[in-house]
């Protein structure tokens, strides 16, 4: 049982809106851009790109491993080669293909975002490396400060995950697991009531976990609110 006056979440996945529907996007106005330079009838990017829409995920590898033969030092085709893989649910075939394409240009940003997404759901401790490295190139993108703020929180350092929790944005407000992590982080700090908040969006969207409701309660009482937290 949790001690009173500790506050707590235990590690959950937060799935978070990276990789695939984003970087697809991407994908396809970079293709679209090439193709319109170098092949009328479309390339293969143009494919991969369109099947990875279509989540045929088995013909898109396909289309990559064709490419990658012709073309080994393509570093998209790998990356998108890595998106085909986590599709299928193989995480690390996927990683492999992203760490290929980050052998060919260590900055390239599809490749980045795919690896640390991978590394972020397995708690991998090269997770918040790669984060980092994804906002260096883009320093107000929500979704790296929402994963390393709970990188941070999880390992018990909340004054590095707050100034994170901040820039989280609507990313963090769909998350309701982060949420809690950021009042945790809040009520420990002493500032319980700016903590309430967050527990009770948190609490109504995963009414069943009982830490949050555990916090809520503590912050309440806590603030000198003691028939809320009853």
């Amino acid at each position: 049982m949790q001690r009173l006056g500790t506050y707590g979440m235990r590690w959950r996945q937060i799935a978070l809106p990276w990789a695939h529907a984003l970087l697809i996007c991407c994908f396809l106005a970079a293709a679209h851009q090439a193709s319109a330079q170098t092949s009328p009838g479309g390339s293969p990017i143009d494919r991969i790109t369109q099947s990875l829409r279509n989540q045929n995920f088995d013909g898109a590898l396909r289309d990559c491993n064709a490419v990658i033969k012709k073309t080994p030092k393509d570093k998209r085709v790998w990356a998108l080669r890595g998106m085909a893989y986590a599709g299928r649910g193989d995480p690390s075939a996927a990683l492999d293909s992203y760490r290929h394409a980050l052998s060919l240009d260590p900055a390239y940003l599809p490749a980045l975002e795919g690896a640390a997404q991978i590394e972020y759901q397995q708690r991998s401790a090269g997770a918040k490396t790669l984060i980092l490295r994804v906002l260096a190139q883009v320093p107000n993108d929500p979704t790296s400060h929402t994963m390393l703020a709970f990188l941070e929180y999880a390992a018990k350092d909340c004054a590095g995950a707050v100034p994170h929790f901040e820039k989280g944005g609507e990313v963090l407000t769909g998350q309701p697991i982060a949420l809690a992590a950021y009042g945790a982080c809040l009520a420990q700090a002493g500032q319980y009531n700016q903590a309430i908040p967050l527990f009770q969006r948190a609490l109504s969207a995963e009414p069943t976990v009982d830490s949050i409701r555990f916090n809520l309660a503590l912050a309440q009482w806590k603030a000198n609110h003691p028939q809320d937290a009853l």
